[in-house]
This record gives structure tokens, sequence and C-alpha cells, in this order.
């Protein structure tokens, strides 16, 4: 009795297992053993695998959902394209995620075996459709709806009747826009940093681009003298912040946007997004090769600033954070040195301050500890002369400012250099509607004001150091 009763034991785990392997087979389709390593783990104990080969054996993706169809197609070079997409536009690294997925399809549960009323689970108007392909052999398979939790879609393959369940699905619902990288610049801050050889600011936005160059550290020029190591250029010839250009450099580390938004760079779809006439625009050189980033406009959403951008030469458009990009925009004062006299006391023979019909002219010869400063025959004491100028050069930039030399002039600062190849420096200072404030022409260039009080301090400064009085450094 016994006896028989472990046979029919024995024979009803047999039974049972047969039962399994039939019901495992039924719901699983193997294109073909991987046969090297794959980059993809494969499915789990609890899910139902519906493909399983390795991701290399994959030649094709066809999908069409409801942002259009794309293909992925395997190279030659075992890489990556997808139609009519640049492969310079293409991030390797979610092409690779999407066919890796494809590669190890399962599906976490079946939901209907046989079911009567397909359009239940949105099988009468697919929401995609995608077909897999290894070599020559193909499997299709169909996106119905999302379920309620948002994390799966229901899906069935071609020729089937079961409908299952599968969060691997999410994966077809993205647009090809999803595969374009979005990397517009990477920076190093210690091998290209140093390599930086100009920056431009353009656009339509701009009255004139603000163009900034290295400056050529053999030059002996003296108006050159600055920390930046940069100067601005144009609209005119002033130092750059050496803290303003560390911002810049350092918000350039990684630009990326927040996603690719659209291929269509007709002229209607550039002039919806601002970039058919940019605002602004960036450039920055570095060893002679030059990246410029165009900027359209500005949106919110969801409580954020985004403004479009693409990257020149690239038939992509993006959204990106304004905060990831805080330079977009930048005015001469957000990059120009807020002190523009930045002159070594040592490179300049004369100083000469005119205010009405006063005129007050200070040559100066030697250096160091053995500079003269002479106002007239009148040798002042180099001590008192270098307190006193610091009081010039320490005049600051307040903001920037349109306003014309159709005021009256408060006062002229010329600087006269011992290269007689530098160009004298002078600034004129005028009135302007707001009595505390007056526009700063820098060499024929008006763009920035100051405090009337600075220039009138600096005007009752003039007359006591030219009575060899010591007047305060700061």
């Amino acid at each position: 009795m016994i006896k028989q009763l472990k046979i029919i034991i024995i024979s009803f785990v047999v039974l049972v297992v047969l039962v399994a392997g039939i019901f495992f087979v039924s719901v699983t389709h193997l294109f073909s053993h991987p046969t090297s390593s794959s980059s993809s783990s494969a499915p789990t104990a609890s899910s139902i695998s519906l493909i399983n080969t390795a991701s290399n054996n994959i030649t094709k993706i066809a999908i069409t959902n409801s942002t259009g169809s794309y293909n992925i197609n395997k190279t030659a070079s075992n890489t990556w394209n997808i139609d009519n997409i640049a492969p310079t536009l293409v991030d390797s690294s979610s092409v690779s995620s999407v066919v890796d997925t494809a590669s190890q399809l399962s599906a976490s549960s079946i939901i209907a075996a046989n079911p009567t009323d397909l359009s239940v689970y949105g099988f009468d108007k697919p929401s995609a459709t995608v077909v897999v392909t290894e070599n020559n052999q193909t499997l299709t398979f169909y996106l119905g709806k999302e379920n309620p939790l948002g994390d799966s879609y229901y899906l069935m393959e071609k020729g089937k009747n079961s409908v299952y369940l599968s969060s691997d699905a999410m994966s077809f619902m993205n647009s090809e826009t999803y595969f374009i990288n979005t990397t517009l610049l990477t920076v190093d801050q210690t091998n290209d940093v140093p390599n930086i050889t100009a920056f431009t600011f353009g656009g339509s936005a701009r009255t004139s681009p603000i163009d900034i160059a290295k400056v050529n550290t053999s030059s002996s020029s003296s108006s050159s003298t600055g920390d930046s190591g940069y100067t601005i250029t144009q609209p005119l010839v002033i130092e750059a912040g050496t803290d303003q250009l560390s911002t810049l450099t350092t918000a350039l580390a990684s630009i990326s946007a927040d996603s690719c938004i659209s291929l269509d760079v007709s002229n209607a779809s550039l002039k919806k997004y601002g970039l058919d006439n940019p605002k602004y625009t960036f450039s920055v050189t570095i060893k002679n090769k030059t990246t410029t980033l165009l900027f359209g406009n500005t949106f919110t959403d969801s409580g954020s600033e985004y403004i479009y951008v693409m990257l020149s030469g690239n038939n992509a458009i993006y959204r990106i954070l304004t905060s990831n990009v805080p330079f977009y925009n930048d005015k001469l004062t957000d990059l120009a040195s807020p002190l523009p006299f930045i002159y070594n006391i040592d490179d300049v023979k004369a100083i000469i301050i005119q205010s009405g019909t006063n005129t007050w002219q200070f040559n100066l010869s030697g250096t160091g500890d053995s500079t003269v400063a002479k106002y007239g025959d009148k040798t002042l004491s180099t001590s008192y002369f270098k307190d006193y100028y610091q009081t010039v050069v320490g005049l600051v930039i307040q903001g920037q400012t349109s306003a014309t030399k159709n005021a009256q002039l408060l006062c002229k600062i010329t600087f006269e250099f011992k290269d007689s190849t530098t160009k004298n420096s002078v600034s004129e200072f005028y009135s302007m509607n707001n009595g505390s404030f007056c526009a700063w022409d820098i060499n024929g260039s008006t763009n920035f004001y100051t405090l009337v009080s600075s220039i009138n301090q600096l005007i009752t400064n003039t007359q006591k150091i030219a009575n060899n009085q010591d007047v305060p450094s700061t």
C-alpha cells in the first residue's frame, strides 16, 4: 500500500512539472539563446518572459505611437542609428536602454487569457505598435491602454490571445526626441578653461555684440594689467571682471538641456520658439573651436522658467532651465570689471582732470617708491599722491545706461601712458535725470553710470592733492 502511495505521489509531481513547463513555453518566446554577455539582466523569477535574447542579436526595432513612427537600426559597425536623425545627435545610452528592454521584454502578469472584448484594454485603438527584429525573425506587439496606476501598459502579441501587463512597454511610448543627446556644452575646468581665447555675447536684443578676448600675456600694453586675463574689446575696450569671468566659466562646466522638444527646424518652427532671430546668442572659443548657443523665447512650466535653445550646427530644438544658463542675457555690467581704471601707476605718464573751467595735470616719472609726481613745477609727496591715485582708480561702475552726451559735462579724466603705442584713456561724466547718478563715457562709448557724489569727492580730492595735501585713499 505504501509503495503504491509513493508511486501516486511521484506521478503527481511529474505531472505538475510537465504542466508548468508547457505553460512556460506557451508564454515565452526565445529568439535565440544568448550567446554572449548582455547588459540586460534576465527577467526575474516572478516575471513572464516575452522575448529573451541578447541585445546584440536585435537588428531593428520599429515603433509607432502617438508621437509618430521611427526605426531603431543596428549598423554594420554594431552601433545604433534612428531614421532621419543625424548620428551626432543620438544619445547611445538612451538607445541601448530601449534595445536592452526589447531584448528581455517581460510582463508582470497575464490579465486575460482569451478576452472577448479587446476594447476594454484599449486594443481597438492601440497606443503603440512595436516590431522587434532579430535577423529575419520578427515579433509584433500592441500596446493598449495605460493601467490605472500609470506604471504599465496592457500588451498583446500579434496572433496571440493573451493580454499581459508590462511596465517594460513604457519604453515604447517615447518619441524619437527621447533619443537625442541633451548635452549642449561641457567645459573641463582644468584642461579647457585655460585654453578659452574668446567669448561673444550677441543676439537681436543687444544693440552691439559684447566681445571678450584673452589678453596676450607677452604684450606690454599698460592698459591690460587687470587680473582676469581677459579684455572686453566691443562695444568698448575695458577690462573684464575677474569674478565675473570666473562665474561664467564655472557655469560652462556642464550645460545640459531638460529635453529635446523638436527636430523640426523649418522657418515656421524656429519662429514659434523665437529662434528665427534669436534674442541672445553666446559663443565660446576653446583651442580654436567655437561653440555657439542660440536662445529663443522664455516660458514657465510648473513654476520653473525655461528658455528654448539650439546648438549651432545641430538641427534640434531644446528646452533648458534658465538657471542652468544664467549668462544667456548678460549685460556689460555683468562682465566688465567694476573698476575700469586698472592701470598700474608705474605705466602712467600723466593724469589730467577737468571740471568746469578748472584743469589739473599731474605728470609722473619713475616707478615704485621712486615715483615722482608733479603738478606744474611743484613736486608732490609720493605717498600723498599714491593715496590720491587710489581714489581715482577706485571709481566704481554702478550700473548700465544708454544715456547720451546731451547733458552737462561734470568731469573729464584722461590717462596718458609711458608706452607711446598705448592710446590715451578718456572718461567723461555727464549729468543724468536722476541727480544721484552720472553717465560714464569711456573712450567715446557711453554704457555705464556712477555716483555723482563720487565725482564730486574726486574733484575735492584733486584740489587737495594739487595743494600737496593728503587725501583718504578709500
